[in-house]
């Protein structure tokens, strides 16, 4: 009777142990159940480019492991970085290095059946793209979230979030954008408090009429274009984005004294206050209904933010 007993008990917990082990399936990028937010662009079926800083992907996934499918679209030697949050919680940032396909593992605890995964860009469109190519796991489910808020959030380097991470290479070490982290960028940190939607259109060292060292390029030359640059071929589907609010945080390197190098004019107010009507203005004709909010900026004091700060007013 005893043996009976054990052998009965020895069926049942092969039998869980076979049942919890539920096969991976693989999902293309272009399921409808991946919710995409920021400046995306297809690859082809298979495949979606991460464009914009914090450009990202949010999936609802089941099972005991997901695997995302990711490759770094860039040049040469170039790396790249992505962050991946799960659950609300960060789980840090990433390198992505060469251009193989590379499979990335997630281990997803037993306390949920349900699992929130967001796949982040955490550098700008200067830094290229990172491919996401879908996701294998034990189940792909439909995000069913309520409409939020949406806020767009335009400008330079600190919206981009550039020098924001500084825990693993310390400033002024490795490349320029080693130290990049759009999760930790205030726009990121703003919608994450808000439970907003929200994109980040900027690029490092863009002013309104002029960059921190040179003439171009500038914000407004290429917010039209899909990849923030001046490829016309490419324009933004503004109708596919609808954002309450625009934020736009621009005029530190219009202030900017230069490299030292190139030669620099004095800043010019009235070319400022001119152009940046013209991009507000461009701006009400993507979105008729949105708010507008200029900011000032946190790396100017002095004579220079007053000033930016009595541009801004005219404006």
């Amino acid at each position: 009777m005893h043996k009976v007993l054990i052998l009965c008990y020895t069926i049942v917990i092969l039998s869980t142990t076979f049942c919890c082990q539920q096969p991976l399936i693989r999902y293309s990028a272009s399921d409808t159940r991946l919710n995409y937010s920021g400046r995306i662009d297809s690859v082809n079926s298979d495949g979606m480019t991460l464009i914009s800083s914090a450009a990202s992907v949010t999936m609802h996934v089941s099972g005991k492991t997901c695997v995302l499918y990711l490759r770094n679209a860039t040049h040469g030697n170039a790396h790249n970085y992505f962050s991946i949050e799960q659950n609300n919680i960060d789980l840090g940032r990433f390198r992505i290095a060469g251009d193989q396909i590379v499979e990335w593992e997630i281990s997803l605890p037993r306390d949920k059946a349900v699992h929130r995964i967001v796949l982040l860009k955490a550098t700008e469109p200067g830094n290229e793209n990172i491919e996401f190519l879908g996701v294998r796991c034990a189940a792909l489910h439909i995000i069913e979230e309520p409409n939020k808020p949406k806020i767009e959030f335009i400008g330079n380097s600190i919206t981009c979030g550039m020098s924001a991470d500084m825990s693993e290479i310390p400033c002024n070490q490795g490349v320029w954008y080693d130290q990049h982290n759009a999760y930790c960028a205030y726009g990121s940190r703003i919608a994450r408090a808000l439970d907003a939607e929200y994109m980040l259109s900027a690029a490092s060292g863009s002013g309104i009429y002029r960059h921190w060292n040179r003439d171009h390029p500038n914000l407004p030359e290429i917010y039209d274009q899909t990849y923030l640059n001046f490829d016309t071929t490419k324009r933004w589907d503004f109708s596919s984005w609808n954002p309450d609010v625009v934020s736009i945080c621009l005029g530190t390197n219009d202030l900017s004294d230069g490299d030292g190098v190139t030669p620099r004019a004095p800043f010019d107010e009235e070319r400022f206050i001119a152009e940046y009507i013209k991009f507000v203005q461009r701006i009400h004709l993507h979105y008729p209904e949105v708010q507008v909010v200029l900011l000032s900026s946190p790396m100017l004091n002095g004579a220079k933010a007053e000033t930016l700060s009595e541009c801004l007013y005219r404006v």
